[in-house]
């Protein structure tokens, strides 16, 4: 749960609203490692919460994943392994309350992160 509700956000030039300030709460956060007071200043994007991928097959990645993750991306040697990665995630997010569907699995994904002054047309100056 966020701070915003899904229509707090108004936008409204012409009566300068930018927000329904009724329907924006402070969320208190307060954990081991991380803590956080009051609402987030800005609204939420369209999608409602960013899109979280987990790399890695193993065991604790794919828990972490079924968990909290919208998708997975792993590299398996063989169909059977990308079969039981995959069967294992959908074990994991069954255990986490959410839906088989909701964690997606990109097996053979592997991107590829590069400085912009290596990209054709990239400003070398």
């Amino acid at each position: 749960m966020g701070s915003w509700e899904k229509d707090a956000w108004l936008l409204d030039v012409d009566g300068k609203r930018f927000a329904d300030m009724d329907k924006i709460q402070p969320v208190n956060l307060q954990g081991k490692h991380a803590a956080s007071r009051g609402p987030l200043p800005i609204p939420p994007s369209e999608q409602g919460q960013p899109v979280i991928f987990q790399a890695g097959g193993g065991s604790y990645g794919l828990e972490l994943a079924g968990r909290y993750a919208s998708g997975v991306y792993a590299n398996p040697y063989t169909i059977e392994d990308a079969r039981a990665q995959r069967q294992a995630l959908r074990d994991a997010a069954k255990r986490a309350g959410h839906d088989l569907g909701e964690v997606k699995m990109l097996a053979g994904f592997m991107p590829t992160i590069a400085s912009s002054s290596r990209c054709p047309g990239a400003d070398r100056s």
